[in-house]
């Protein structure tokens, strides 16, 4: 240990320095291990946070697939059992009303059928190709 002191003192003489004791050389090598630990941490701390960042946003996404996946399960069974009501002719108050020539109202495209995924509390429509991108970024 005391040749490594030696061996920095020496090297702090020779670039200008004056002279410097042998507890200065260990305060000196203390000191640049301590910034070498510091900027690894730092390094190693924004890397881990990153991935903690994906991991977490992965798991909301998943979370908000099941939870569509649900809720077009439970509007399909609605719809089922709305349509089994209809064939039977219950809805219909009316005598007159001819259930095979009522025109059904268009429906309108919702965006998990286009592929398309909307999350966010602005309610902004992404695709999935646009969702892996923010996710890697």
């Amino acid at each position: 240990m005391e040749d490594i002191l030696n061996q920095i003192r020496e090297g702090l003489e020779s670039i200008g320095l004056p002279y410097i004791s042998q507890s200065g050389a260990s305060l000196f090598l203390l000191t640049v291990l301590l910034i070498l630990l510091f900027i690894l941490w730092m390094i190693f701390r924004k890397i881990r946070l990153w991935y903690w960042k994906t991991d977490s946003q992965i798991n909301t996404l998943k979370d908000i697939d099941n939870h569509l996946i649900n809720i077009k399960e439970a509007l399909s069974q609605n719809t089922e059992k709305t349509t089994e009501s209809a064939d039977n002719g219950k809805h219909l108050q009316s005598g007159n009303i001819d259930p095979l020539k009522c025109e059904s109202v268009p429906k309108k495209p919702t965006p998990e059928e286009q592929g398309m995924i909307a999350i966010g509390k602005s309610g902004k429509v992404y695709t999935e190709a646009e969702l892996e991108l923010q996710i890697r970024e």
